[in-house]
């Protein structure tokens, strides 16, 4: 499901544009993994290949992907990973804050405590997750590298930023209501639309700052990495967590959009 967002973008530029786009070789290569994958999942549902057969595959082919994408940007100006480096690490490890320190403090304040090696593992993530980075690539340049621009010229910069977050919300919707939440879908999809629009602010803001979609693709990462903190993913939401999302998104990411680079005029 991840792949699919940069795999439309890359089939579309493809079949209306061809070879007279400049990057045709970058979107015939997204194709290219597009198609394999598919066999794959196709493989799978024919019961030709078990469960263990797929995950290795799988595991080998996000691996394949990865690197090759990374090899690949590395010689592209515009896909360059270390761009802006510097600005686009201390987001990073800005994100890694607004998601370590709420979460320790509301675990202590319940009585529990944090899981540190989990939070260890959480400030790696960056590093080891570069092996399946490809997956998340693949979202945030449909996401932010493709559409972003689209919905800041339609809606202007502040409602475009927010109705794209309400869109790759939707985007959840199949996974919310089967395994993320499903015994409590509707307040599931609340809590994770304000979440995803806050992000979609930070996001937003670091991509027209840094230009540099990698830092996009790690923050996702470490977004979907915060159950380590926690060493728990719990499917049940309560109105008491939709309260202090909210809250965290108010105190964190939101701010982000009264800054000058959400003023409506497009670089």
């Amino acid at each position: 499901m991840m792949i699919l967002p940069l795999s439309s973008v890359a089939i579309a530029k493809f079949y209306t544009e061809g070879l007279n786009n400049d990057m045709y070789e970058f979107y015939s290569l997204i194709i290219l993994f597009f198609l394999i994958y598919s066999l794959l999942i196709v493989l799978k549902l024919l019961n030709l290949i078990n469960n263990n057969e797929f995950i290795i595959i799988n595991l080998i082919l996000t691996f394949i992907s990865s690197l090759s994408i990374i090899i690949y940007s590395s010689n592209k100006k515009n896909l360059y990973p270390v761009k802006n480096i510097k600005l686009g690490s201390l987001l990073i490890i800005y994100f890694m804050i607004s998601v370590i320190v709420p979460t320790s403090f509301i675990l202590i304040l319940q009585g529990a405590q944090p899981n540190y090696s989990g939070i260890i593992k959480f400030i790696f993530t960056p590093i080891t997750s570069l092996t399946t980075i490809y997956i998340f690539f693949s979202e945030e340049y449909a996401w932010r590298g493709f559409l972003q621009n689209i919905f800041f010229n339609k809606f202007g910069k502040k409602l475009g930023v927010i109705i794209l977050g309400i869109c790759w919300s939707l985007w959840h919707l199949p996974l919310i209501f089967t395994l993320y939440t499903p015994e409590t879908p509707i307040l599931g999809l609340i809590l994770r639309s304000i979440h995803i629009v806050g992000i979609s602010i930070f996001l937003g803001y670091l991509y027209i700052k840094t230009k540099n979609i990698w830092f996009c693709a790690i923050i996702h990462i470490l977004n979907n990495s915060a159950f380590l903190i926690t060493n728990s993913k719990e499917s049940t939401i309560t109105y008491h967590d939709i309260l202090i999302v909210s809250m965290v998104v108010l105190i964190f990411y939101v701010p982000f959009l009264f800054t000058k680079e959400y003023k409506n005029n497009l670089e």
